[in-house]
C-alpha cells in the first residue's frame, strides 16, 4: 500500500524550496491521517535520511524543558515527524538534507536562547512559504493533537529550517 500511495504523488523537484501542489496536499493528508502509514513512513524517511533523526532527536531533547508539557512536546514532535515523512515521499532531484551536525547544534542554541521568538517567526515564515505542507500538518494534527496544532506546526517549520539550512531563526 505504502509503495502504491508513492505513485499517486507528483513529482516536487524543488521541495522544500517550493511548496507541495494542492493535490499532494490531498493525497498526503490522507496518508497521513493514518497512523500506520505514517509510522512506517517515519522510520523509512529517517533511515534515508540520517539528519532528518539527528534533528529530530536533537529539537525534541532541547524543547523539552522549554515547552513542560508532554502534549506540548507530542505535539511539536508529531509536526517534525509530519514534515519528515513528506520530505521523505517528495519525488525530488536532490534532497535537501545535507546538513551538518554542527548546523543541528546551531539551530539548538537558537532555539535554547529564544524560544517564542524563534518558534513564531519560523511558523509564520512556514505558513507563507509553504502553505499547503503547513495545511496538511496542521489538518492531520487537529486529528491527534486537538488544541495543540501550533506547537505541531511549529515542530515542522523548524524542521524545515533545519533542511533549508537557514539557522538564522
Amino acid at each position: 500500500m505504502f509503495i502504491m500511495s508513492l505513485t499517486l504523488l507528483e513529482s516536487q523537484p524543488l521541495f522544500p524550496h517550493e511548496d507541495i501542489s494542492r493535490k499532494d496536499a490531498d493525497v498526503l493528508e490522507l496518508l497521513l491521517a493514518n497512523e500506520t502509514l505514517f509510522r512506517d513512513g517515519h522510520a523509512a524517511a529517517e533511515t534515508s535520511y540520517p539528519t532528518y533523526k539527528l534533528g529530530h532527536d536533537t529539537l525534541t531533547k532541547v524543547v523539552r524543558p522549554i515547552l513542560d508539557n508532554e502534549q506540548r512536546l507530542a505535539a511539536f514532535s508529531y509536526g517534525i515527524g509530519a514534515y519528515e515523512n513528506i520530505g521523505g515521499l517528495m519525488q525530488r532531484t536532490a534532497p535537501s538534507n545535507v546538513i551538518g551536525f554542527e548546523h543541528v547544534i546551531a539551530i539548538a542554541a537558537s532555539l535554547q536562547g529564544n524560544f517564542i521568538s524563534s518558534s513564531d517567526d519560523s511558523r509564520e515564515r512556514f505558513n507563507d512559504e509553504l502553505p499547503n505542507v503547513a495545511q496538511v500538518i496542521a489538518q492531520t494534527a487537529l486529528r491527534r493533537h486537538e488544541g495543540y496544532t501550533d506547537y505541531a506546526i511549529t515542530g515542522a517549520a523548524i524542521a524545515a529550517r533545519l533542511e533549508l539550512g537557514d539557522i538564522t531563526l
